[in-house]
């Protein structure tokens, strides 16, 4: 757990043992974030893929970026999101599952029509849990999607990210469209860098006892 001392670590989440309906995050920020519905359990919080969802507000705008979490989905029904940033406008950042399949997308200008994606093959079953991260090495750099520290696609985000203020919710892509997940989120993390895939598999070896 040695992990929660890096200061590029803007956003950690064990959800498994935060209850109640708001929460610090347990990074060195403290994030306050307050929740609907999204259910405790011990294993994480359960998210009924209607309007379950938890805002931990806007913890910031970033050059390069990490999404990772411990996921465990009732249903792959269209797109359900996991963490994404809900900025004034359109989406900046946006790591969902569709259908099955991780997807990372990227808003540069704000607008839908500038957004750029990077979306995985494989298929994801569903009441299983999986470890998934999502990487950007920054502009003009490349992302990176891997599923229990395997490397499943890598693709490129040309541009910066919009760079836009917004909160990150953790259970729906965006707050005026309501793309719910349903199932459970055991934990989440947030960088302002890219992780190396050592450093995301040192992450999964360090939690994995709890979920596999």
């Amino acid at each position: 757990m040695d992990f929660i001392f890096d200061p590029s670590l803007v956003l950690y989440l064990p959800l498994y043992g935060l209850d109640g309906a708001s929460f610090m995050s347990r990074d060195a920020y403290g994030h306050l974030c307050t929740v609907t519905g999204a259910l405790w359990r011990p294993n994480g919080r359960y998210f009924d893929g209607s309007d379950d969802v938890i805002n931990c507000g806007d913890i910031g705008h970033f050059t390069q970026l990490t999404l990772a979490a411990w996921v465990n989905a009732d249903t792959h029904v269209g797109y359900d999101g996991v963490i994404c940033q809900d900025p004034i406008g359109d989406r900046a950042v946006w790591f969902v599952i569709n259908d099955g399949k991780l997807r990372f997308t990227g808003y540069h200008d704000g607008t839908a029509s500038g957004g750029e994606a990077s979306q995985t093959t494989a298929t994801m079953t569903t009441r299983q849990w999986y470890n998934i991260t999502g990487t950007w090495e920054g502009s003009g750099g490349k992302v990176k999607i891997y599923i229990d520290t395997v490397e499943v696609k890598s693709g490129n985000i040309t541009n910066d990210i919009h760079d836009s203020s917004g909160n990150y919710l953790i259970g729906n892509d965006e707050k005026t469209v309501g793309r719910f997940f349903n199932g459970l989120i055991g934990e989440v993390w947030v960088y302002r860098r890219a992780l190396t895939s050592l450093e995301i598999q040192h992450n999964y070896l360090a939690t994995k006892w709890r979920y596999k």
